[in-house]
């Protein structure tokens, strides 16, 4: 039986953004509603060369611009998107799917959302309530952070994706603008109510956000969490753990360790294997310099996630997977754990096999080549069976690339790359190996084409020397002189970067 679903969007100045998503819902969706509460950009022309139905409304919260185009919404399910959002096919297949699905005493459906970083991987997974059925018994509440006032959501494992991380000036603006609001609505708020500590809990939040560019928004955190913390009820018990998180990291930027290990077994005590908190156990241990106890950690988390990877929604226990650990992993893989592995006196190459035999996990394969290319160590019998394994994968096959490369197993090398051209054929990688072999024999307009693609798209400074000797074989004087230009602007933009963060740890102490 054809489902009738009506998209509906809250939106200001957006033009940016809408098109991405409306290119998205067209042709999938019975209606699409817009609400707009003040644009002053293109925001409602896009709307309307979309096929939108267009409501304004003056600007009184997000609730009250939802419950306002649910108003204006006929069909059975309503689907919430916010302008940055993108559906894709595939998602759309799978969310008609489960919606015929859903037994009939179910009001409301919560998806994941895939958050899209400033590089285009993912900043990790959240979970919300996005889909409700068109009834009148559902109602949006809250200012900022609106929820819907359902006691239970049935969970479907749908992702949309969300570009709202690519800006963090965007985020830092937003953080400030919700901390207004939620000091204004804490004032009104019955302290001893659920909607008070849910507010509370969004504060902290916006102070995580905020702390993560400036030092100073860290002890506000900290206040915030404890306070948050010491007042726990069963009403709000759903985001006790992410607190935790944001207290945790918060206290470990403040170089406060102790505080931070006792506040992990603390909420391990609550939920075992929420996997920030697994992580976060292994970076206070590695900070302790607890080595044997950081891998073990760390080894946790890599299985937990590749299980989690499988089926989202295998551990979440009503909670889900709300931060960025997905987009540190790669690099704690690749720089941080081979280390700690080289230090621990419990755990080896050797170990790490055995685990992945048992396993089979993306993830920890992806550790072990890693780890045997910091150790120089030999492990072509097993990088044989997962390459097979995880033969559609770019990640690790791009992994398996650079210890092939790295050990100089030629053969493997050019299997690998056979397989990558075909499942990721704009992967950077390709770029590199391409740029270089052309730069060996001297095709110097084919190697800076290639080698060029591969910096802009990883920012690898240390390609910069092959571009250069390109450009000077090429004699592109004017070229050359452009391209040093921007390798300066970077570095200064790099050298920025890494002084505030020294400076930052500076004012901590």
């Amino acid at each position: 039986m054809a489902l009738n679903i009506s998209a509906c969007i809250i939106a200001k100045n957006e033009e940016k953004n809408l098109p991405r998503l409306l290119e998205s819902l067209k042709g999938k969706f019975d209606e699409i509603i817009l609400v707009d509460t003040g644009s002053t950009d293109r925001t409602v022309d896009i709307a309307k060369q979309y096929g939108c139905k267009i409501y304004h409304r003056k600007w009184q919260g997000f609730a009250d611009a939802r419950n306002y185009a649910v108003s204006k919404a006929s069909g059975e399910w309503i689907w919430h998107f916010d302008a940055d959002f993108e559906l894709e096919e595939e998602e759309w297949r799978k969310a008609l799917y489960y919606l015929n699905n859903i037994p009939e005493d179910i009001l409301a459906v919560n998806i994941l959302i895939k958050n899209i970083g400033d590089n285009l991987e993912s900043a990790g997974i959240s979970s919300n309530t996005f889909i409700h059925r068109n009834n009148p018994k559902v109602k949006w509440i809250g200012k900022v952070h609106e929820t819907l006032n359902v006691s239970e959501s049935y969970g479907i494992p749908v992702f949309v994706k969300h570009y709202g991380f690519q800006d963090s000036a965007v985020l830092r603006k937003k953080a400030l603008r919700n901390i207004k609001l939620l000091r204004q609505e804490l004032k009104e708020l019955d302290k001893s109510s659920k909607q008070y500590h849910i507010k509370l809990f969004y504060l902290v939040q916006s102070y995580a956000v905020l702390s993560s560019y400036d030092a100073k928004y860290t002890k506000q955190v900290i206040k915030y969490a404890t306070k948050f913390i010491n007042e726990i009820t069963d009403e709000t018990r759903f985001f006790d753990i992410y607190v935790y998180v944001y207290l945790i990291e918060a206290l470990l930027k403040e170089e406060r360790y102790d505080e931070a290990l006792k506040k992990v077994k603390e909420a391990q005590n609550i939920f075992t294997d929420y996997l920030d908190i697994v992580f976060l156990e292994g970076k206070t241990y590695l900070e302790l310099k607890n080595y044997n106890r950081a891998v073990e950690s760390f080894l946790k988390f890599i299985t937990l996630t590749d299980q989690h990877l499988k089926n989202p929604f295998i551990l979440s226990k009503g909670h889900s997977f709300v931060s960025d650990k997905l987009l540190n992993l790669p690099y704690y893989i690749e720089n941080i754990i081979p280390e700690t592995v080289k230090k621990s006196d419990q755990y080896n190459l050797g170990k790490l096999i055995d685990l992945w035999k048992k396993r089979k996990g993306e993830y920890l394969g992806i550790l072990i080549v890693t780890t045997a290319k910091e150790l120089n160590q030999d492990i072509s019998k097993f990088l044989n069976k997962f390459v097979n394994l995880y033969n559609n994968s770019p990640k690790a096959l791009s992994f398996a690339l650079l210890y092939a490369e790295h050990m100089g197993y030629i053969n493997i090398k050019n299997k690998i790359i056979k397989r990558l051209q075909k499942v990721d054929p704009q992967n950077s990688l390709l770029y590199y190996f391409s740029g270089k072999e052309a730069l060996e024999k001297g095709k110097y307009e084919t190697a800076f084409k290639d080698l060029i693609t591969y910096f802009r798209k990883t920012k690898d400074l240390n390609i910069i020397p092959k571009i250069r000797e390109c450009l000077i074989n090429l004699n592109l004087k004017e070229e050359l002189k452009k391209f040093d230009e921007e390798i300066n602007n970077l570095t200064k933009k790099l050298k920025t970067t890494s002084d505030n963060k020294t400076q930052q740890k500076q004012n901590r102490r």
